[in-house]
């Protein structure tokens, strides 16, 4: 499984993985519900590496690998959450799509791209671009909304991003307790963001109005671990759960 994500209403559960399958999952029984399915071909083509349900929970968003075999460019799918059927196709990437996530108006779909081609911002009501940031170096790892529609970004260049509710970048800052960020979330009041490394195993929180260090777990908060690159905030942001690998 390479990413898991909840809809707003918490009443499902949808995993991608490496074996090119969409599964939904019933909350709380957890049982599976439906298997998508994306075109593939052999090799890298049908991997999904990134997920987004929209808020009203009708739509599901997908990507990866997905449309190069046959485009030489990216696609990301669009699946009709209750029939199961792909109803739209959105091609053109320049790269593989690394992450995704819907603004909680609805109204944008974020798409993060692989190699150092950025951020592209679409308009969810014909998915036509809206904004678009080339200047990455490397790399978008995750995408995060908070309540406002501020958007925070995670990139393997070393930068977290910070975007206002129009996609426009407001703020970077390179971090310094790794130099890979990877996970990042915005803690449930939208007032810090949580950043977890791939090359660290220690995590970062920030001040959400000007990206200002506010706190670092300690170099030994998690022995024998290599780095921390998957996090969470606990429901009402007191805590934060993080998980990495030897």
């Amino acid at each position: 499984v390479h990413k898991i994500v909840v809809d707003a209403a918490h009443s499902q559960v949808v995993t991608i993985g490496h074996d090119k399958t969409i599964r939904v999952w019933g909350v709380p029984d957890l049982q599976l519900r439906a298997t998508f399915r994306v075109p593939i071909a052999d090799g890298n083509e049908g991997q999904l590496y990134a997920a987004a349900i929209s808020p009203d929970g009708t739509t599901l968003a997908v990507g990866g690998w997905t449309g190069w075999e046959w485009d030489q460019s990216a696609s990301v799918y669009l699946f009709d959450m209750e029939s199961g059927r792909m109803v739209r196709r959105i091609s053109g990437f320049p790269e593989g799509i690394g992450a995704l996530a819907y603004s909680p108006s609805g109204q944008h779909l974020a798409v993060g791209l692989l190699g150092s081609a950025g951020l592209y911002v679409l308009r969810s009501a014909d998915y036509r671009m809206a904004e678009r940031d080339t200047q990455y170096a490397d790399k978008i790892i995750e995408i995060d909304y908070d309540a406002a529609g501020r958007l925070a970004v995670s990139s393997l260049d070393g930068m977290v991003r910070l975007y206002d509710e129009h996609a426009k970048l407001r703020l970077r800052k390179r971090m310094q307790a790794g130099n890979k960020p990877a996970s990042i979330r915005f803690s449930p009041d939208g007032n810090r963001i949580a950043v977890g490394f791939y090359d660290s195993p220690r995590v970062s929180v920030l001040s959400a109005a000007d990206l200002r260090p506010a706190w670092s777990s300690p170099r030994d908060a998690a022995p024998g671990l290599a780095n921390l690159y998957s996090l969470t905030w606990a429901a009402r942001g007191t805590k934060l759960c993080a998980g990495g690998e030897r």
